[in-house]
């Protein structure tokens, strides 16, 4: 594992960073579920990639933050073939940013915006067998094929306006947050729809929009 960071040619708010990993075997059931299977521990893992990291701390109303990774992460079972693990999605990029205008009398006041970008290669996913999905009326995932298979790319755009009123010993702020500004429904996985006999996708959370007043003393 290696990190360096440097300044070539920005300014002394800015930061550049390259972060590199490989042959990093972390465990893969971080999703807390218990594991009812008989595992045999006679396999292998492996990570690697790169990572980059451009940042400019606030200063002067504004800041923002960029990362990009492009990673491979890999498994090898007792037949000696290589395959992608659930996490391999190749790639992640992330974006957020903000800028905070001086408003009001004396410009004591603030009007804020922010932008967070998110940008990921698709989770992988074990594909059904859609003959034995048909007999079974459940999903019944083709466990030859682990992990062939990945959902479309993940995208989402959240954008947040924010107005502070600064009194002399108080604040009032007004705030609207807009997660996945786009309304983009991201793909989870598929299933499959006893009824109808096909499979579906099951689809994540579309547009959500959050105004919050507070007032501080």
């Amino acid at each position: 594992h290696e990190k360096y960071g440097q300044n070539p040619g920005l300014s002394e708010n800015d930061r550049l960073f390259y972060n590199t990993a490989s042959a990093l075997n972390f465990g893969s059931n971080s999703g807390g579920a218990f594991i009812n299977d008989t595992l045999v521990n006679q396999g292998e893992g492996l990570n690697y990639g790169l990572e980059v990291t451009a940042q400019k701390t606030f200063t002067r109303h504004s800041y923002y933050l960029i990362t990009a990774s492009v990673y491979e992460s890999l498994y090898r079972i007792r037949d000696g073939a290589w395959g992608s693990t659930l996490y391999n999605g190749n790639f992640v990029l992330n974006a957020v940013a903000g800028k905070e205008f001086p408003m009001g009398p004396d410009r004591k006041n603030l009007f804020g915006m922010s932008l967070k970008l998110l940008w990921a290669g698709g989770r992988r996913f074990t594909p059904l067998d859609m003959e034995a999905s048909r007999q079974e009326g459940e999903a019944v995932p083709d466990y030859a094929q682990p992990f062939a298979q990945r959902v479309p790319h993940y995208a989402r755009l959240d954008v947040g306006l924010r107005y502070r009123i600064n009194y002399a010993e108080s604040a009032f702020i007004i705030s609207l947050d807009i997660q996945n500004l786009t309304n983009r429904l991201n793909a989870y996985t598929q299933s499959y729809n006893a009824t109808r006999q096909e499979l579906v996708w099951i689809t994540q959370s579309g547009l959500i929009p959050v105004l919050n007043l507070r007032y501080e003393f």
